[in-house]
């Protein structure tokens, strides 16, 4: 885990295009294209230690809405599947990782979904998510960030409030 640390710490723009990663339902993880995205490299300490990446997709409100949806019952299912023959992690240090969903209604009428997009592979890899989204617009924030954040503890904004550090991007983005 990497202490934030200003003169240690840069964001590098990615040049790849970073599409948007939701549950398209309960198990499994669809890509969505979308026409405007930014993706930034976290470097710290000369390492790469995560990706933030933002996209804004008028073309695909309908359907990013659905997914919405749909990816908090994939984040409770991946979650119960973690958590199988383990110890149950306390609901307390979940959400310190940002391992918790939440929708709400934002001043304006927006409509925002937070949950982390969980993938396991040869290990596990949660990915803090926010989807902004009105009548016109749809706004997808995500990051990965465990390279930097570690299991917790880490004060930087992105690791110590995911939510809120997502949800700031993605209403600065919205149109």
């Amino acid at each position: 885990m990497l202490p934030y640390q200003r003169e240690r710490f840069a964001l590098s723009v990615s040049q790849d295009a970073t599409p948007v990663m939701l549950y398209g339902n309960a198990q499994t993880i669809e890509r969505v294209e979308c026409a405007s995205n930014a993706a930034f490299k976290i470097l710290s300490q000369a390492n790469e230690a995560g990706v933030i990446a933002a996209s804004v997709c008028p073309e695909h409100v309908g359907r990013l809405r659905a997914m919405a949806i749909t990816s908090a019952a994939g984040f409770d299912t991946m979650l119960a599947t973690i958590q199988k023959g383990a110890p149950a992690g306390a609901a307390d240090a979940l959400r310190a990782v940002g391992w918790y969903r939440d929708r709400s209604t934002l001043p304006g009428g927006a409509e925002q979904h937070y949950f982390a997009v969980i993938a396991v592979g040869h290990g596990v890899i949660a990915v803090p998510t926010v989807v902004l989204l009105t009548g016109t617009q749809a706004v997808v924030v995500q990051a990965e960030a465990m390279q930097l954040c570690g299991e917790g503890g880490n004060p930087f904004p992105l690791c110590a409030d995911p939510k809120g550090t997502l949800s700031a991007i993605a209403q600065r983005l919205l149109k």
